[in-house]
């Protein structure tokens, strides 16, 4: 069958392949756009074989017609035994076409194919011959290629009977093919194995070979979570035929020294969706390659064992001269300069006339000096003072403390306080050349005493940093200690003299460069009242004015230079009357102890111990106990009670400054529970106690816990899961519930 055909029937033959084309555009430009369903009129974008489309040939000069065959020959009729057919690419579907001789001669027809389907689509035989009124048929064999040109759709066929008595006698049987999509695909990975420090990319090619148009689904994960991959979308639609190379970037946290890491990634290319009918992919093989990833350090050491080995002797090389300096110094105990000033310096009250005063030693001295503030001063009789510093200057240590390294505020914490001195202890700090004075009661929390310590500090760090340089303390003395003596026993007798008993024990340089009776103005108006040895933590100054502040300060001694003066520790000594009076209730109230009788001292119950809270998620809590078995670690016999019978338990949780039990309340059998509808991101603390017949136990200690941050939906999730995710998001702007046991 010639390609090259008169003009006349290319008139015919292009109406087929216009079809055919416009049919195969429209199943492309499908893709399920219920917005654009229409057909652009520029069909040169589809793809067809044109190799043999119909060619008119201006040189073919057919048969001049005959007027007296005209007569005879007649139109044939043909048709098709199907009007359509579905067929598979690669496959073949068979149908028959009958044509029928009406005319009254013998006729041969000629069978051919109209439409861009002739190239694969064929009949077989080409040529009936036919008697009048006879009828013959020819079968049709339909084959379209498994190529990505082979677009899948509707095309439309025409199988024309031409006879060859007359040649302008013919007719036409048309049908429709539906070519049924298939889908293939190709993938590959540019590189097969990837190094990198944080971030390394390669490139993913898919190429589409089925013929329709399919949307992948491509990701890139590493099942054991080291690495992550990305790519810039996470489905793609490619026409048939189609390639598109995909930017995969693989990213890992920093390692910044070690060996390096190994590992994978695995890239899943997969067929979800056919675009033109708008179905699922059924049956096409997914892509899976896996990518080795070598992960390197920032910092690579390439020593090997040699090198490891001279890094582990230098360190113990470094180690063993450390210990051996310190064993070996040859660094005096005490250092030129200035000391460091006593700290934690206390004034309490023994009896009704008579101030103790306590403080920590400081490492390097040579000995103290006391001195009394304002009205202190002049309180105390000579021969009290005398007499009280002959038997109080013995040291509490035979060896020296090390240095103190306290905060320079001193908040004075006294060991014993009475009901006259509880609510009149002061701490000072030094300041430069003035004093601060404060207040401080003594059942305030930890917390506040530490913060209000912290900040006392800063002020004294900033005052001492604009103040200068300790200097020692000016004025001239005797040279000899004979002198020294005379002086020290001559102002016995006043109460601004240095007391000659304490005053051997310094140094004869000491003595002989500090005049210690005349303190600086920076004491505030303070008066001396005795020096101490070396090693003392403790003096009592005995006849002490009555009704007045008591308050003192102490300075520290080496060399010819004294410390900085301590904080002022002060005690409020009662008057005359108020010690009397105090004296009388106390002799009351022992002859009142003395004639009644005893009463019994009710033990109370053991608390629970491994008392534990753990979050268990953003609005849950599991909290944990168990019953007391023994004492605690150090506490006295008599501290709680194991035998009475626990009947039950009761959990209080924390709000603002109170306590509220959790309801309902564990059973007697319980270790643990959980308590819900929590809010998240929220700190919960507890508390905890045992419940007996003879009443509730001590409490234990309290715990804890902060519930975890709200988990936020993701972008792909549902209708309903962002709406409850919102309605969570809302209500944790809300005030914290109280929990619910469950």
């Amino acid at each position: 069958m010639t390609n090259l055909i008169n003009e006349f029937d290319a008139i015919g033959q292009n109406k087929y392949v216009t079809q055919g084309k416009t049919a195969a555009t429209g199943m492309r430009h499908k893709r399920g756009n219920s917005d654009n369903d229409e057909i652009d009129d520029d069909l040169d974008e589809v793809e067809f074989d044109t190799t043999m489309d119909p060619q008119i040939d201006p040189a073919r000069v057919d048969p001049p017609v005959d007027p007296s065959a005209e007569t005879l020959a007649t139109r044939p009729l043909i048709w098709a035994s199907e009007a359509i057919t579905d067929v598979s690419p690669g496959q073949a579907v068979r149908i028959k076409v009958s044509v029928r001789n009406v005319g009254t001669i013998v006729e041969t027809y000629d069978l051919s194919v109209l439409g861009p389907a002739r190239t694969w689509i064929t009949v077989a035989p080409a040529e009936i011959s036919l008697f009048p009124g006879d009828e013959g048929s020819a079968v049709v064999t339909i084959k379209p290629p498994r190529t990505p040109n082979m677009l899948a759709g509707r095309y439309e066929v025409a199988i024309k009977a031409t006879s060859q008595v007359l040649w302008i006698e013919r007719a036409v049987a048309e049908f429709s093919v539906t070519v049924a999509p298939y889908h293939q695909f190709k993938a590959v990975i540019a590189r097969s194995t990837l190094e990198l420090k944080t971030k390394t990319s390669t490139y993913l090619q898919i190429v589409n070979e089925g013929n329709s148009a399919t949307k992948f689904a491509v990701d890139v994960t590493d099942p054991d979570g080291v690495f992550e991959g990305h790519l810039d979308a996470p489905t793609y639609v490619l026409d048939p035929g189609q390639p598109a190379w995909l930017k995969v970037e693989v990213t890992c946290p920093v390692h910044v020294v070690g060996k390096q890491v190994h590992g994978a990634v695995f890239a899943h290319v997969n067929q979800v969706l056919d675009m033109v009918t708008n179905t699922p992919v059924m049956g096409s093989k997914p892509f899976v390659q896996r990518v080795a990833v070598t992960q390197k350090p920032l910092i690579r050491f390439r020593l090997g064992w040699f090198g490891r080995i001279l890094i582990i002797f230098a360190l113990f090389a470094l180690i063993v001269a450390f210990v051996l300096s310190r064993f070996f110094s040859t660094t005096p105990t005490s250092t030129q300069g200035a000391p460091s000033y006593p700290t934690n310096l206390t004034a309490v009250m023994s009896g009704n006339t008579n101030v103790v005063l306590t403080w920590d030693p400081v490492a390097g001295t040579s000995g103290y000096h006391i001195y009394a503030v304002g009205d202190a001063g002049s309180s105390a009789s000579p021969a009290a003072a005398a007499a009280s510093a002959s038997s109080s200057a013995t040291p509490a240590a035979t060896s020296a403390a090390p240095a103190s390294t306290a905060a320079p505020v001193v908040y004075v914490q006294p060991a014993i306080v009475s009901s006259r001195t509880s609510n009149a202890i002061l701490a000072s700090a030094y300041v430069s050349e003035s004093s601060m004075f404060m207040l401080e009661q003594q059942n305030e929390p930890r917390k506040l005493h530490q913060k209000k310590a912290k900040k006392q500090l800063h002020l004294l760090e900033r005052a001492k940093a604009k103040a200068p340089a300790a200097a020692p303390m000016g004025g001239e003395a005797p040279t000899s200690s004979a002198s020294a003596s005379a002086s020290a026993s001559s102002g016995a007798a006043s109460t601004t003299a240095t007391p000659s008993s304490s005053a051997s024990a310094l140094s004869s340089s000491s003595a002989a460069s500090l005049d210690l009776s005349n303190p600086t103005a920076a004491c505030q108006n303070c008066t001396s009242v005795t020096a101490l040895p070396q090693g003392s933590t403790r003096f009592e100054v005995a006849g002490v004015k009555a009704g007045v502040l008591a308050c003192y300060r102490i300075v520290a001694l080496s060399g010819n230079y004294t410390s900085l003066y301590s904080g002022a520790a002060c005690v409020q000594v009662p008057t005359i009357e108020q010690a009397a009076a105090s004296d009388n209730a106390a002799a009351a109230a022992a002859a009142s102890a003395a004639s009644a009788s005893p009463s019994p001292t009710v033990i109370p119950a053991c608390a629970p111990v491994k008392f534990k809270v753990t979050a268990m998620g953003s609005t849950a809590i599991g909290i944990v106990w168990q019953a007391p078995k023994k004492l605690p670690k150090g506490a006295p016999s008599d501290y709680c009670d194991l035998t009475l019978a626990v009947t039950g338990w009761d959990i209080q949780h924390q709000i603002l400054t109170g306590w509220s039990s959790i309801s309902p309340a564990p059973q007697v059998n319980d270790t643990a529970v959980q308590l819900t509808s929590l809010t998240p991101a929220t700190e919960y603390c507890f508390r905890m106690n045992s419940v007996t017949a003879s009443g509730p136990s001590l409490f234990s200690s309290q715990v804890c816990a902060t519930t975890e941050d709200e988990v936020v939906a993701s972008p792909s999730a549902s209708a309903s899961g962002s709406a409850s995710a919102t309605t969570g998001a809302t209500s944790a702007d809300t005030a914290v519930p109280a929990p619910s046991a469950s």
